[in-house]
């Protein structure tokens, strides 16, 4: 199923938003980024206008996470500040804001600096707040990790759709995804009997 909602905290140079923009049309897309300072450079970053369908609000991740519940059927973590990730999105109450923001069987994925001493805290916490439905990945190649979070009870039985959608995509995409599909399989296999 396509997501319809997607929600973006950080807005960075922008691949990610123009990536759903390209490859998602249909869905709804809000990035939401503190720093007024980076959404003036979406020129440069060649990131679309606002329009039907695609908005970037300069807001506070955290306080629009906590004030739309249900609302988004992928939540994309990237928010980051000059010291790594951003405080206020690294708390469990955050977390649980992020599951509850999500719809059921929703998503949330989270882009993690490896070099980050807390990273082992933040999983965690995710963790507790998804009810272990969860699974990280190594990024391609970044050197951070991807972290996947499911708001759901089908989260074992999605391992093959996983796999099937990425092979498809892959035609279609410049990013390999069959590797990271068969990272979140084989992590999913050692957690579940599939």
């Amino acid at each position: 199923m396509k997501p319809k909602h997607i929600a973006m905290i950080g807005l960075g140079g922008g691949s990610l938003a123009k990536y759903c923009r390209r490859h998602l049309p249909d869905a709804q897309f809000t990035a939401v980024e503190i720093n007024p300072e980076v959404i003036a450079l979406r020129d440069r970053f060649h990131i679309p206008p606002d329009g039907p369908g695609f908005q970037v609000l300069c807001a506070d991740g955290a306080e629009y996470v906590r004030e739309n519940p249900k609302t988004n059927d992928v939540l994309l973590l990237d928010g980051f500040n000059r010291n790594g990730q951003a405080e206020e999105l690294c708390t469990t109450s955050f977390y649980d804001h992020c599951y509850a923001n999500l719809r059921n069987y929703g998503v949330l994925v989270v882009n993690l600096l490896n070099s980050d001493a807390r990273m082992d805290a933040y999983i965690s916490r995710i963790q507790t707040s998804f009810d272990d439905q969860v699974i990280v990945v190594d990024a391609e190649k970044s050197g951070n990790k991807i972290l996947f979070a499911y708001k759901g009870d089908q989260f074992p039985r999605l391992a093959r759709k996983i796999f099937e959608r990425a092979r498809r995509m892959s035609a279609l995409h410049d990013v390999s995804l069959n590797s990271t599909a068969h990272k979140l399989i084989q992590k999913l296999s050692l957690l579940y009997v599939l």
